[in-house]
């Protein structure tokens, strides 16, 4: 397994309005079992300096990466003017800080030339999928995508699939593990897995909306490596919907789903025993759905009774959505911090970058987040 030294921050946030149910399933782990391929890239997290770099911060990420590795890293005001000299289009936010997905591609270009990067704009999830997943997979290399309707970069730096992607054969994607970096409000955070559903995935990664004019509107956007793939089913068949799930039944189903992932269970936050606590989940809705779609926010304490991940259960099929975790020597968070994170996404309040950075004295922040999987493999060259 690759390892890297990945920047700490703290979050501390406030949540509203938690239903708290009184279970609790207390267990310790044995051995993981991965179902189907794994990979996990490696690379040293970059929070945006301002409410507009996210984009530089991306490619912060990806060049950053043990497999680009540019040294010395360039800074976040000297990739935005490579970005800028190379966009051909802009957003609302004007021709000196957006960042489109041409202005990315010409700055990543520019401090890697080695290896070659496109901008991706495609007209359905499952070609979008497909691109991120083969190419992460073939070039062992990060890639960017432009989530939240257009408004957000975010780096790609991980894959969870039924079989090792192919450029033209069929396999599904069950999540991808991303790190955002934005740090209030409602962003990913550090590590986050999003399953490839409407709970996950689907949620933040949607087509460009109209402030991106010509070949960008309504399109999924993406930059990375040089390689078109086949566009081919992706989505997992969904678990058939029962009964909703009790708190225990959903703290019972966190540890099933939790096992079927190897790399996942085997972080720190989860490896070492403890407790899925039924007794504090919450009961979430989003805001586009209806009661019969909510979803189990379950917690996980581990042996020091700490609070260091959790998991979301689908309330009707167990199916996981996502799941976040803060890394050993994180400060403990809360239950109070957690919530306030989903809170802020399940109410539709998703990140753009039209805001500045919080002061520092008025908010800080722990970017939880999930930890990456997968089979890696070291390669000399990268195409």
């Amino acid at each position: 397994m690759k390892t890297h030294n990945e920047l700490v921050t703290k979050l501390s946030f406030i949540f509203k309005n938690h239903v708290c149910f009184l279970a609790a399933v207390v267990w310790f782990f044995s051995p993981a079992v991965s179902l189907g391929y794994e990979l996990k890239l490696t690379n040293v997290y970059h929070s945006q300096e301002t409410g507009y770099y996210c984009g530089p911060a991306t490619a912060q990420m990806i060049l950053d990466s043990t497999t680009v590795n540019i040294q010395p890293l360039p800074t976040q005001p000297e990739i935005m003017a490579k970005i800028v000299q190379n966009n051909t289009n802009w957003n609302s936010y004007g021709p000196n800080k957006s960042t489109d997905p041409d202005g990315l591609r010409g700055a990543l270009a520019f401090y890697d030339p080695q290896r070659t990067y496109v901008s991706y704009v495609k007209d359905t999830l499952d070609a979008a999928n497909r691109k991120l997943a083969y190419n992460l997979d073939t070039f062992d290399v990060p890639a960017a995508a432009l989530i939240n309707k257009g408004d957000h970069w975010i780096n790609v730096r991980g894959i969870k699939t039924s079989a090792q992607p192919t450029a033209q054969g069929a396999y599904d994607i069950n999540g991808f593990f991303v790190r955002d970096p934005g740090t209030w409000g409602s962003a990913l955070g550090r590590n986050r897995y999003l399953a490839n559903n409407s709970g996950g995935w689907q949620k933040y990664f949607t087509p460009s909306a109209a402030k991106w004019t010509g070949p960008w509107d309504n399109k999924y956007i993406v930059v990375a490596d040089p390689l078109d793939v086949g566009d081919i089913d992706t989505v997992p068949d969904y678990s058939p919907a029962g009964s909703q799930l009790t708190a225990q039944q959903a703290a019972d189903r966190a540890l099933s789903e939790l096992n079927q992932i190897s790399e996942l269970a085997n972080e720190w936050a989860f490896s070492n025993g403890g407790t899925f606590l039924a007794n504090q989940s919450m009961l979430m809705t989003w805001f586009d759905e209806s009661l019969s779609e909510s979803d189990w926010l379950v917690p996980f304490f581990n042996s020091m009774n700490s609070l260091t991940g959790a998991l979301i259960i689908d309330s009707y099929t167990g199916d996981i959505h996502q799941a976040t975790w803060i890394e050993g020597g994180d400060s403990s968070v809360t239950m109070n911090d957690l919530g306030a994170i989903y809170g802020n996404e399940y109410s539709g309040h998703f990140l753009s970058d039209n805001h500045p950075i919080p002061e520092p004295h008025s908010i800080s922040l722990l970017i939880i987040g999930i930890a990456t999987l997968y089979w890696q493999r070291n390669r000399s060259s990268i195409g």
